[in-house]
């Protein structure tokens, strides 16, 4: 794969933690990297441009693939 996602998933991000977005790497065990790209506008400008957020999930399973659409959602952090 080039590198390029495939579609453009717009960013849905609902109130209890849960976001949609695309696999765009598979490099370690039970971990993928999802791209969540929101479209925004700029007023100076008057243009729409693209932001990217990359984040590293859990996979326990090993079942994601390059290119896969995915659901992930929030956990709840440990304090120490």
């Amino acid at each position: 794969m080039s590198g390029k996602v495939p579609r453009l998933v717009t960013a849905r991000t609902f109130r209890q933690g849960f976001a949609m977005g695309v696999v765009v790497g598979k490099h370690h065990n039970k971990t993928v990297r999802v791209a969540i790209d929101r479209r925004m506008f700029d007023r100076k400008y008057e243009a729409h441009f693209t932001r990217r957020t990359l984040y590293h999930v859990h996979d326990e399973l090993n079942e994601a693939a390059l290119g896969d659409v995915v659901v992930i959602r929030q956990c709840m952090l440990s304090v120490f």
